[in-house]
């Protein structure tokens, strides 16, 4: 019995792993000492918290360096009040600016958002790539040749 026992807790115990494990697929993260906000790249989902008074998920789309909040739902708070968690529904950032120069996302419809930037892995497709010297004659070489001048 007590091999049973064991083996059921083992399995219980990886299967919680599993079910509890941290979500992996963050594409971005902002921290601030009361609030943070989590991007997701599976879903395009974000979870955000403000002032400790509840956390609201939902989906999210990004322009540039500002990002679109669009809310689903509210998880359950123990900690705030229905009322407060209400009234924290109804004012909630619906769009956030990206400052990488300060490190830091604030919201830019007045509403009050501000948090340091912890890790961001978005695409950056249009930044400037920096070519080696190498690089640079290898490309100048085949658009000569492509050209036809020598």
């Amino acid at each position: 019995m007590k091999s049973i026992g064991k083996i059921l807790f083992f399995a219980f115990f990886i299967l919680s792993m599993f079910l509890l494990k941290p979500r992996q697929d963050v594409v971005f993260e902002a921290i601030d000492v009361s609030q943070y906000i989590k991007l997701f790249e599976e879903d395009r989902d974000f979870v955000l918290c403000i002032d400790e008074n509840g956390i609201f998920t939902g989906t999210y789309s990004i322009l540039a360096d500002t990002v679109f909040l669009s809310y689903k739902e509210q998880l359950e708070s123990s900690m705030a009040p229905t009322a407060l968690r209400q009234s924290a529904f109804q004012t909630l950032p619906k769009k956030l600016y990206i400052d990488e120069s300060a490190s830091k996302i604030e919201s830019s419809d007045g509403q009050l958002f501000t948090a340091e930037i912890s890790l961001d892995m978005r695409e950056k497709s249009y930044e400037a790539t920096a070519y080696s010297p190498s690089e640079l004659e290898s490309y100048r070489a085949q658009i000569l040749a492509i050209v036809g001048i020598k």
